[in-house]
């Protein structure tokens, strides 16, 4: 689809995380501070929360009624702010390791990894930037 290696890298993340919050809000302790750390851990940054955030709403929305409520809502609002406060620092818990606290710490891991193979300083592509983090992909993406 011609998308940038950072742009890839991002959509990997999302479809390989895309469960983690709504399995994590419904069957996790969120009061568990192990819970919020390895939410973030697995996320990586704030970026990738707040896109995978906005994919679970809308994946949970398009299966079906049953599957998107307010119970649901709210609590995948609450691990999302949680684990936010967590990639942010303003929490004691977090596993420094992986944490990603901004776009320019995103562009070093990309870049470290050699998937950045452009100047720009946007972690994101401009159809992410341009619509916000819900979006759809340009052209052809496959029906299910």
């Amino acid at each position: 689809m011609g998308f940038a290696p950072v742009d890839v890298a991002i959509l990997v993340d999302l479809v390989r995380q895309h469960l983690l919050l709504p399995d994590t809000a419904t069957r996790r302790d969120l009061d568990d501070p192990t819970t919020i750390a390895r939410v973030a851990q697995a996320v990586g940054n704030r970026l990738t929360l707040h896109l995978l955030a906005a994919l679970t709403e809308a994946d949970s929305r398009a299966t079906g009624p049953s599957a998107w409520g307010a119970w649901k809502a709210g609590l995948v609002a609450d691990l999302v702010e949680r684990t936010d406060r967590v990639l942010q620092g303003e929490t004691e818990f977090a596993a420094p390791d992986r944490i990603v606290t901004s776009n320019r710490e995103l562009m070093a891991e990309v870049r470290a990894t050699g998937l950045h193979r452009s100047h720009s300083s946007r972690p994101t592509s401009s159809w992410l930037l341009r619509t916000g983090p819900v979006c759809s992909p340009p052209s052809r993406a496959p029906s299910h």
